[in-house]
């Protein structure tokens, strides 16, 4: 009779079945992708938005100021991985993949009227999602208006 460490021995196992063992299905997938949806207050309103994935190396957005990165020429942005211009969009929800390696993601709007600069997801212009962690979804809703952002996923 065999040994129950023989029975489920993983080198006994076929390729196949070892590469389903390591990959199990069922851990949290993390932020896969965000839906950009602009409210109706940002119709002729040249309403910006970026999409910013933050990692280890570039915390430093969750309380960069958001009047300075809007700057021209701006070294902070160029790591947006998207950006988008409603006024030469329309109304369209626009969707932005999300990298695996990001552990948030900056929402950052351009938008009109004088605003105080706040770190993190205190200043109205810019939210801040969990990509991972437990009980991350893996997409989410966020409406963009002439006065802030705000996440609408549940």
């Amino acid at each position: 009779m065999k040994s129950f460490t023989s029975l489920f021995s993983i080198s006994s196992l076929p390729l196949t079945s070892l590469a389903f063992v390591l990959f199990l299905p069922g851990g949290d997938p993390g932020l896969k992708t965000v839906r950009i949806n602009p409210a109706s207050s940002v119709v002729g309103a040249p309403a910006q938005v970026d999409v910013v994935p933050i990692t280890a190396a570039n915390q430093s957005v969750v309380d960069y100021p958001v009047s300075r990165y809007w700057l021209p020429g701006d070294p902070i942005r160029n790591s947006a991985i998207k950006k988008i211009k409603f006024d030469q969009l329309g109304l369209q929800t626009q969707t932005v993949s999300i990298p695996a390696g990001a552990l948030s993601v900056a929402i950052i709007a351009d938008l009109p009227g004088l605003f105080n600069d706040a770190p993190g997801s205190g200043d109205p212009r810019r939210k801040i999602l969990p990509a991972k962690g437990k009980g991350v979804l893996s997409s989410a809703d966020v409406v963009v208006s002439r006065s802030s952002v705000q996440v609408v996923t549940p």
